[in-house]
């Protein structure tokens, strides 16, 4: 894991977020060099005491993790590349933990498994009340309580029908 410091983070994405608005989206995609952003959805913010709740069966045969910040959440859309070379979209789930003050903090991507070919199998869709492959979010959740940054991406265009994870 790597430390950044959070508000570093977050401006950036409120930079892209802000230059995204005046049009510059369209600019980047169709740009697509590797990690471009283009697009960043705030998706709420999960305080402490809702993290605990949904950890709790989680971690129900484990020891709840010492969690201590509540946690802003993003969907993220960006650009990679191919086995090809060609341009790839990515999709990405980001947990910021929200701190009083400024602080450098580990980062953790998480790679998860794939749980089948479908749209609705991409891992940042799924819906921990029907199906527990992964619990994917609250895993995220909690690592994010704990203070440490979580990236959380789908696999190569995980979002739509196509997934070349099955080449």
């Amino acid at each position: 894991m790597r430390n950044v410091r959070v508000p570093r983070v977050f401006a950036l994405v409120s930079i892209l977020v802000l230059v995204g608005a005046g049009g510059a989206a369209a600019a980047v995609a169709a740009v697509a060099e590797p990690g471009a952003l283009t697009s960043v959805k705030d998706t709420g913010y999960v305080p402490i005491a809702d993290i605990r709740a949904r950890s709790a069966a989680l971690f129900k045969n484990y020891p709840l993790p010492a969690l201590q910040n509540g946690v802003d959440t993003y969907r993220l859309t960006f650009w990679s590349r191919d086995f090809d070379g060609s341009p790839a979209p990515i999709t990405a789930l980001l947990y910021l933990p929200r701190l009083a003050q400024s602080a450098e903090l580990p980062v953790l991507v998480f790679g998860s498994g794939t749980t089948g070919i479908g749209d609705a199998c991409a891992p940042s869709l799924e819906v921990a009340e029907g199906r527990h492959f992964g619990d994917y979010k609250e895993n995220m959740l909690a690592y994010a309580g704990m203070g440490i940054i979580t990236i959380f991406p789908d696999s190569y265009d995980a979002a739509k029908v196509y997934t070349p994870t099955f080449r």
